[in-house]
């Protein structure tokens, strides 16, 4: 016998039984598979963001916003471009989880950005750090 119900955290009861004719039950906690996937992103984009920041630190001027368990934001600077990566799970967008904007300070200030990227259902974890690291070369460069 076994029972599941819910949206976003599953509980999954199982009723087993031992040998003997004891019976016990089993409780799963699964994650859904969206949250454990924005988890995922959200942990491999915090540590790409203080990754940059140690290694740049003295060409950029790099600073966080808002940094917790359900979103990042953070700001990347250079004398050039003004740039912020999002890391958010909830809200309209155009783009799943992760946003990275880059404008040139040195272009009317009602300009479109000259970097956008925002990433899609089917974008990997590996997509988006490679498109986090186009957009820091633009800011580097």
């Amino acid at each position: 016998m076994s029972h599941s119900s819910c949206r976003r955290n599953c509980i999954k009861l199982e009723v087993m039984e031992l040998e003997g004719g004891q019976l016990i039950t089993v409780v799963f906690i699964l994650q859904d598979k969206g949250i454990a996937m924005y988890q995922t992103i959200l942990q491999e984009c915090r540590k790409w963001f203080y990754n940059v920041s140690s290694q740049y630190d003295e060409v950029l001027k790099i600073s966080i916003e808002k940094d917790d368990s359900s979103c990042l934001i953070g700001d990347i600077d250079s004398n050039r471009y003004i740039s912020q990566i999002i890391v958010a799970e909830s809200g309209f967008k155009p783009y799943r989880y992760v946003e990275f904007t880059i404008y040139d300070l040195d272009k009317d200030v009602n300009q479109s950005p000259v970097f956008w990227y925002g990433d899609q259902d089917n974008s990997s974890v590996v997509d988006i750090i490679d498109n986090l690291n186009k957009g820091l070369r633009i800011v580097l460069s």
